[in-house]
């Protein structure tokens, strides 16, 4: 994993790597096959906030709705 203090590092890729940013670089001579994959995940901690603005605006428009039916 990268950090500002050590830029370049060795991992066994054989194991699970932590999260956070990698750059790979190959270098050498010869065949080589490199497989890799990529796990994204939600940024979960957003879910709530995300909810709660929908909620404001689904209640803003039904207001909305409301005072053109009393019209």
């Amino acid at each position: 994993m990268l950090n500002p203090d050590t830029p370049e590092t060795s991992e066994l890729l054989n194991d699970p790597l932590a999260t956070g940013e990698y750059r790979i670089i190959l270098d050498g001579e010869g065949q080589y096959t490199f497989e890799t994959t990529v796990n994204r995940e939600i940024p979960h901690e957003f879910i709530p906030a995300i909810i709660g603005a929908l909620l404001v605006v689904w209640g803003i428009w039904r207001k909305q709705q409301e005072d053109l039916d009393s019209d």
